[in-house]
């Protein structure tokens, strides 16, 4: 009996644009270099009947109103149900702003641009979807 499982993962870079609005350090500050690129990654594991979207992004918070509006593009766009997504943050001090908190404003520009973001890495993990399996480990 199978049941069609397969899997399918990408990652989308998010790395905002010099001069984005940082927060995390209770102070505004503006992005003036690049360190290490940040992303948004995304699992897509589907069978015959649930398909399930997990999503980790690099960013230090994102608020109900953004991860609901991304979740409404996404079952939208691809058919998936709200309830089957997950959106979590890596909780860098180091990216852009897109919640007012930490005593810093958001940065619009990027907060605008973050939920095509993530709906691009899904579409990518989507596209990717090959049959796999799952592994048992027994200790």
């Amino acid at each position: 009996m199978s049941n069609n499982f397969q899997a399918g993962a990408a990652s989308v870079i998010t790395t905002p644009p010099l001069g984005t609005i940082i927060n995390g350090d209770f102070i505004t500050h503006y992005a003036q270099k690049v360190h290490d690129p940040l992303h948004a990654k995304a699992l897509v594991l589907k069978n015959d009947k649930t398909t399930l979207v997990l999503v980790i992004v690099d960013i230090c918070i994102m608020g109900k109103e953004l991860l609901d509006e991304t979740k409404s593009i996404i079952e939208a766009k691809f058919g998936v149900s709200p309830k089957q997504v997950s959106i979590s943050a890596t909780h860098t001090h180091a990216a852009g702003a897109v919640e007012d908190v930490h005593m810093v404003p958001a940065d619009l520009a990027y907060r605008k641009n973050l939920p095509a973001l993530i709906v691009a890495a899904v579409e990518k993990a989507l596209h990717r979807l090959r049959p796999a399996r799952l592994a048992l480990l027994c200790q």
